[in-house]
Formats: C-alpha cells, sequence, structure tokens
C-alpha cells in the first residue's frame, strides 16, 4: 500500500478536504481503492482540533462527506516517513516541509504541481497554490473545496496511469 499525506497549514480546512474527498474518491475507484492510505497535517496545526464548520459542512451538502471525526494533526518525522507521497496546498507548505525534513525533498509536492508534472498534455501555468478558505464565507470554502476535488479528481487519473 502507498500513504499519502496532504498538509496544510492548521489542518482544519484544506488538507483535511482534501483527506475526505482522496478517500471518498477511493470507493468510485475500486481498481486502487484498496491500494492508498491516506492521512493529513498540518504545518502549523494543534494536536485534536476538529475541522473548521464550514468545511464539515461544505463536504456534508456539496459531496455527502462527512469528516466530523477529523481530528488535526502536528506534521512530525513518524508522518514523513510512512508517507511515499506528501502533497501540499500551497508552494510554502511544500518548502516548509521540505525544510523541516529534507529527506522528503523527493517525495514532497504541492497537489498542483504533482498532477501537472504526471498528466500528459497539461500545460497549466496558474498558481500552484489553493487558497486558504479559513475565515472565509460559505461560498470561499465552496470555491475551494471545488478546486481541491477537481485536483483530486485529476490526482485519480494519475494514480490509476
Amino acid at each position: 500500500m502507498k500513504h499519502i499525506l496532504f498538509v496544510c497549514t492548521g489542518n482544519t480546512c484544506r488538507s483535511s478536504m482534501a483527506e475526505g474527498i482522496f478517500k471518498s474518491e477511493l470507493t468510485k475507484n475500486p481498481e486502487i481503492g484498496d491500494k492508498f492510505i491516506v492521512e493529513s497535517a498540518g504545518v502549523n496545526a494543534y494536536d485534536g482540533d476538529t475541522a473548521s464548520a464550514n468545511s464539515i459542512k461544505v463536504l456534508k451538502e456539496r459531496f455527502g462527506i462527512d469528516i466530523s471525526g477529523h481530528r488535526s494533526k502536528q506534521i512530525n518525522s513518524d508522518l514523513v516517513n510512512k508517507a511515499d507521497l506528501i502533497l501540499t496546498l500551497t508552494v510554502g507548505h511544500r518548502d516548509m516541509v521540505v525544510y523541516n525534513f529534507p529527506g522528503a525533498r523527493d517525495k514532497t509536492f504541492t497537489i498542483k504541481e504533482f498532477v501537472r508534472k504526471n498528466s500528459k498534455g497539461t500545460k497549466d501555468t496558474g498558481s500552484l497554490d489553493v487558497r486558504d478558505p479559513f475565515g472565509g464565507s460559505m461560498e470561499v470554502y465552496e470555491k475551494c473545496a471545488e478546486e481541491i476535488a477537481s485536483e483530486i479528481r485529476a490526482l485519480m487519473i494519475v494514480l490509476k496511469a
């Protein structure tokens, strides 16, 4: 089994949504559904926090995904060492992971960077970051969740190849 770790700042919005969406997508892709373990963490997280109320609400209402049981984790060497692939939500998160865990350099990418690098014909040169919805309106959270879901659907195609 391959171990994927999603990383953002506090592990209450973006990476918790990415983990939930990825797990949901695995159930829709039985050919790879049992080949991956997924977790999430934050570069500046408090262990044990719940996902943000808006993250929980948007995933439940838009995707039928329940992340209410999510508890945040601070990234640590155990999580980094067991991960085969670390996907961050921004370039800053990627750089922070690599700075703090230099041995993870070859397995750490932003999710957009990894998808673009491994997709045929992808020429998108836009931002490699997924904007932080923290403190924003439901609309901001919805846009963020849709962006993450789009990247994860593209990631599924890459992982199946």
